[in-house]
């Protein structure tokens, strides 16, 4: 789904807090339209990353472009490193691992085989603590691109230079989270602050459009 149709309500909460002659209601307003901004881009990370992975469905291996083969064979390493584990440890070894590691193994060899068998793809899931999601979002989304290239350094003077899009990302995070617990320590978003988070959104969401583009691999 089109990231502009996830952030109706959002804006219609925006428009409503600026329009309101009430403070508490302007506050409710922007609140509500920060807590629904943030999982609106959690909402379309994921379903970008779900919609990027559903390209892998190529029945023989030679019909896979390049970049979509060092993707999955990224995909495979990461899985078989993260399955393996301290398995080779004696003190770690156990016959529940070691049944998983073959199936994971034939599940990889299968792969090379008919890769829309492989079904271990990264998920984001929620932005949890602000000053991480950048740098979480940067690695997450390198894994599908081999030129090493991160979403922030694509974006970099799109119009803001990338330290400033991470700061406004962490910001809207943050406070989502606050307001999301009812933190008496948060501070009450404006909202102009919550407009200007939603324009940053979207900066970041078309970036994260043109950064999975197929004609990139």
């Amino acid at each position: 789904m089109d990231f502009t149709v996830r952030l109706r309500e959002a804006i219609l909460l925006i428009r409503y807090s600026m329009d309101c002659d009430s403070a508490d209601l302007a506050a409710a307003c922007s609140k509500s339209a920060t807590v629904l901004l943030t999982a609106a881009l959690e909402r379309y990370v994921n379903s970008a990353l779900d919609n990027r992975c559903a390209h892998i469905n190529s029945k023989t291996w030679e019909e896979l472009p390049m970049g979509a083969k060092d993707f999955l064979t990224m995909q495979i390493a990461r899985r078989l490193r993260s399955v393996a584990g301290d398995l080779a440890n004696p003190n770690d070894f156990s016959e529940r691992k070691a049944q998983r590691l073959k199936r994971t193994v034939e599940e990889a060899k299968t792969a090379y085989q008919d890769p829309s068998s492989w079904e271990h793809f990264p998920e984001f899931g929620m932005f949890m603590e602000g000053a991480a999601a950048p740098e979480r979002l940067n690695a997450l989304l390198r894994t599908f691109r081999s030129d090493g290239k991160t979403l922030f350094d694509n974006l970099d003077g799109k119009p803001l230079d990338k330290a400033a899009l991470g700061r406004t990302l962490t910001s809207l995070i943050d406070t989502r989270h606050s307001v999301a617990h009812a933190l008496s320590s948060g501070t009450i978003p404006s909202a102009n602050d919550v407009a200007n988070w939603a324009v940053v959104a979207f900066v970041i969401a078309r970036g994260i459009e043109d950064y999975l583009n197929p004609t990139a691999w």
